[in-house]
């Protein structure tokens, strides 16, 4: 099953359910995470892991001319992500709501 496809389907569902994402923030470091990572727009975000399969992908894309339209950002750490996540959520509109999430009882987890 194609990651792309899952995302895809994913938000079209919450659309269909009034709720739209600002910002969509993907994390990978594999193959298969490439698809999902072209499909972003240019408001989202893409962080491959440095040294792992969809760094290495990324980087031969990019060395060809091609460009993601998402804004990439390679991390290490999680650390490394929440730098540029935070800016993100920092300066979202206050009209704007934050998606809630699904699973209601998060300590059930």
């Amino acid at each position: 099953m194609c990651k792309g496809d899952i995302v895809s389907s994913y938000i079209k569902s919450r659309e269909e359910q009034n709720v739209v994402f600002p910002t969509i923030a993907y994390v990978g470091d594999g193959n298969n995470d490439f698809c999902p990572s072209i499909r972003l727009r240019e408001r989202d975000l893409v962080f491959p892991r440095r040294g792992y399969s969809l760094y290495n992908i990324l980087v031969r894309y990019e060395q060809k001319g091609f460009h993601l339209d998402a804004e990439v950002h390679p991390w290490d750490s999680g650390t490394d992500i929440l730098e540029k996540l935070l800016p993100h959520y920092q300066t979202l509109n206050s009209n704007q709501v934050l998606p809630v999430p699904r699973i209601e009882n998060s300590k059930d987890i």
